[in-house]
């Protein structure tokens, strides 16, 4: 397994860690929101609009979807649907930002609205993770060559996961240091 997709790994497993800590909090808002977990909440929904958007996805798409396109017709149709997700993966984060907003202002239904929804949009990012690794890490390492796992190891060297680890001047360095803070233990 090539070291780039081993990266690629990692992130899905931050990804799944920060989504799964969505939903747990989700359970406990749904029966008393408490000030801590919405400010929480925010702070890891800040991570799931900002990060893949601007590195994670942006990555996939230049670095091995790109590499993989043309090289397979079920794969490109498969490269196609993720993109898609992708592409909407922002507005699903924002939607579920404004349901936690509701939550503050709402009774118990909203709560309960929220905490089916979160469920929903993270099984979502589970089966969009899971396509991932299934479909498309497994043709990448069959269909690039050493040329291609270089070049792509030499991006991921650029921009790195704030929760692998960032230089001190890295834009996501201070979320990650006030989800930390903030987030239960």
């Amino acid at each position: 397994m090539h070291t780039a997709h081993v990266r690629w790994l990692a992130e899905h497993q931050t990804l799944a860690a920060v989504l799964q800590t969505v939903k747990q909090l989700a359970l406990q808002i749904a029966l008393e929101p408490r000030a801590d977990d919405l400010r929480a909440t925010r702070a890891l929904l800040v991570y799931l609009a900002d990060y893949p958007q601007r590195v994670h996805h942006r990555r996939e798409e230049t670095e091995l979807f790109a590499r993989l396109r043309g090289r397979d017709a079920a794969l490109d149709a498969v490269l196609d649907r993720l993109r898609s997700e992708h592409d909407d993966s922002l507005a699903t984060v924002l939607r579920v930002a404004h349901q936690l907003n509701r939550v503050e202002f709402g009774g118990a239904s909203e709560r309960e609205r929220y905490r089916a929804d979160v469920d929903r949009v993270v099984a979502d990012w589970y089966a969009h993770i899971e396509r991932e690794e299934r479909e498309v890490f497994p043709a990448a390492e069959r269909l690039l060559g050493n040329a291609d796992w270089q070049a792509i190891a030499e991006a991921l060297a650029q921009e790195r996961d704030p929760l692998h680890g960032l230089p001190p001047d890295a834009p996501f360095d201070e979320l990650l240091k006030q989800i930390v803070r903030i987030a239960p233990v």
